[in-house]
């Protein structure tokens, strides 16, 4: 059975009851799992956010948005800048589609300032370290 037919089979047999999957067929190729994965995401997205509208926290690096159930919705700049676009309520099921453009997002901070902070803090604990085996 060839790709086309094996998605139409599929998308014929699949249940959605409140954007759950109730059900899904014995195929097991790469596009059964694009489908069930299309509707996992596109059938659960409570609402469409331009990244304007989120707050964000420079501190957390995190982007809030307000969830109906009095929570907040969140996702990381990280996960953005790595192509996320799902921010998730942690106290609820709900999430929405998160719309931005990777110019529009700060800029990642260097990794490698916190190795060089680590690197110094090891060498100064290596000295103090050698300092006491020679005292004692």
């Amino acid at each position: 059975m060839n790709a086309c037919a094996a998605t139409y089979n599929i998308a014929r047999r699949i249940s959605v009851n409140n954007g759950v999957i109730l059900g899904f067929t014995k195929y097991s190729g790469s596009c059964c799992l694009l489908l069930h994965q299309f509707f996992q995401i596109k059938m659960s997205i409570y609402e469409e956010i331009e990244i304007e509208d989120m707050t964000y926290n420079d501190e957390e690096r995190m982007y809030y948005y307000p969830c109906p159930c009095g929570d907040k919705f969140r996702i990381s700049l990280e996960d953005l800048w790595d192509g996320e676009d799902i921010a998730k309520c942690p106290s609820c099921t709900l999430r929405i589609l998160v719309i931005y453009e990777e110019e529009d997002l700060p800029p990642l901070p260097d990794e490698s300032d916190g190795e060089e902070e680590e690197k110094e803090e090891e060498a100064a604990l290596t000295d103090k370290l050698q300092a006491v085996k020679i005292v004692s």
